[in-house]
């Protein structure tokens, strides 16, 4: 179990999909971690789905957070890199 650290967010992103199935896992996934763990927890999506990326990002600048960490396939990470990048977010931890 994580310490409690509310500078801490655990980001996990899925790429998005049309298939409901997919969005009820993902969501089930995420609420059996955020159980587990003891910090700030967060879902979002590449495309189709919502949260979308940019909305999470801009939450997470809102709330100040001070490091992220991203669960996600290697072949997005570019791109989150610099959404994260724009919004002037001051760490991030790849994963």
């Amino acid at each position: 179990m994580l310490k409690n650290n509310n500078k801490i967010a655990i980001v996990l992103c899925g790429h998005g999909s049309s298939f409901n199935l997919y969005i009820q896992d993902f969501k089930k996934n995420h609420k059996i971690i955020e159980k587990q763990i003891n910090t700030n927890c967060y879902i979002c999506f590449i495309e189709k789905n919502e949260p979308n990326i940019e909305n999470c990002l801009q939450l997470i600048k809102k709330k100040e957070l001070n490091k992220l960490f991203f669960f996600l396939f290697y072949y997005l990470m570019e791109n989150i890199l610099n959404m994260i990048s724009n919004l002037k977010l001051k760490s991030y931890q790849r994963t």
